[in-house]
């Protein structure tokens, strides 16, 4: 029974982390193109985290789990892209209430994927928040551009679809590798991806780099969206 309420304490900590990242992910969105933003976070974050790890990497990566962390990150990468890119054409709200049908989405790509039957309640609390979500959504539209708004709206379910498909590819795949491992090869991969499009379409040049606000939001979600939830997740 103990160990049933840590699981649901944590779970409930995960997602209120989650959901705190789109205001601070909308307040970052016209300071910095999202390529930088999601490079610089990845790398504070592995920064942060090397020292806790670094006794234990020797011997933690192969070939074949080199290319699976590779499919992790990308579809993670992805995913913050699509955040950012999507705040640009809708709202932090928007994108908060389409984020709770990932759980729906991931019960979906379990059954497919690792034949994971899910409890017929656990299905209806997901219903359920899918018409919360889907009502959130159609309410926020009053006096917005419906077009404009489908547009990020679109945009953000895609990237929603390719968040659920990294935490059911982890599951599928780290199971056995301890959180911190797995989360730190997760953030090296992500960042490796990022790396040349960041210093293609990132407007480096540009960029005001004693900005403030954007530093601290920045860290933010570095420390608390990223590595936090992270570890949350791989538990």
């Amino acid at each position: 029974m103990k160990q049933s309420v840590l699981n649901q304490l944590t779970l409930l900590i995960w997602v209120g982390l989650m959901a705190s990242s789109f205001p601070v992910a909308a307040k970052i969105a016209p300071l910095a193109s999202p390529w930088l933003t999601t490079w610089l976070r990845f790398l504070i974050a592995g920064i942060l985290l090397f020292p806790l790890v670094r006794s234990e990497l020797k011997g933690s990566l192969n070939k074949g789990m080199a290319l699976k962390f590779l499919f992790i990150s990308g579809t993670l990468v992805s995913f913050f892209v699509g955040m950012f890119e999507s705040l640009k054409y809708t709202t932090a709200l928007n994108t908060s209430a389409l984020y709770t049908l990932v759980p729906l989405m991931s019960v979906g790509l379990s059954y497919l994927w690792l034949k994971m039957p899910t409890p017929r309640m656990m299905i209806l609390g997901f219903m359920t928040g899918t018409i919360g979500a889907l009502w959130v959504l159609f309410a926020s539209r009053q006096g917005m551009e419906l077009e404009f708004s489908l547009k990020g709206d679109g945009l953000f379910l895609f990237a929603c679809v390719l968040i659920s498909l990294h935490v059911v590819s982890a599951k599928r795949w780290l199971p056995e590798i301890p959180p911190k491992i797995g989360v730190f090869w997760i953030l090296v991969f992500g960042g490796l991806l990022l790396t040349p499009i960041a210093l293609w379409k990132g407007n480096i040049g540009e960029m005001n780099w004693i900005n403030f606000n954007f530093w601290s939001n920045l860290i933010y979600l570095a420390i608390f969206t990223t590595l936090s939830t992270f570890f949350l997740q791989q538990y």
